[in-house]
């Protein structure tokens, strides 16, 4: 759906959530799904592209939040090495991950979900890669094929290639302004 986003008519969905290990509560899932969904009842109303986005919160600091799941009789509570380093989550390296998910699945997560997973954090430990890698990797898998673009915005590609619109942004040059007049700025 990349190239969807190059059309001046297109449109987007956008959701984000934490990076939460193997998914999480339902919650993210729900959100994904719900945003997928929406893009596709507004794409078919108006008759333009409108793309599914999920924004990863990256940058969030609360590794303990997202660095647990439930199983059928337990939490599992991943424990990175550097966890003691105010670092953003999608920075942490994938070390003790892979535990993690063998624990969650022994404890009654489906055995072809956890050796998705795992396939997906051996990929990113094979080249030295940190956990955003492995959680947009997971994303992929679980809906790229139903056209949900996934963005990191802990990129320095993708910072430097937006920084005009962040600067009129905050120069209030922006979204709000170009809503100035129309219904959308309107109360309920």
């Amino acid at each position: 759906r990349l190239q969807d986003l190059e059309e001046d008519s297109c449109r987007v969905v956008t959701v984000g959530h934490q990076l939460v290990v193997c998914g999480g509560p339902a919650f993210l899932h729900h959100k994904v799904l719900s945003a997928i969904r929406t893009a596709r009842g507004l794409e078919q109303a108006w008759g333009v592209p409108v793309v599914p986005v999920f924004w990863m919160a990256s940058e969030d600091h609360d590794w303990k939040e997202a660095g647990r799941v439930d199983g059928q009789s337990g939490t599992h509570n991943w424990s990175p090495d550097n966890r003691s380093i105010p670092i953003p989550v999608g920075r942490l390296g994938t070390d003790g991950l892979e535990a993690l998910v063998r624990a969650w699945g022994q404890d009654g997560a489906p055995e072809s979900e956890v050796n998705d997973l795992l396939e997906e954090v051996r990929a990113v430990e094979r080249k030295g890669g940190r956990y955003a890698e492995v959680f947009f990797r997971w994303m992929h898998r679980w809906y790229g094929h139903l056209g949900l673009v996934v963005l990191d915005p802990d990129d320095d590609k993708l910072k430097t290639s937006c920084a005009t619109l962040w600067a009129g942004e905050m120069r209030d040059e922006g979204v709000r302004q170009a809503l100035v007049g129309t219904n959308a700025m309107e109360g309920p």
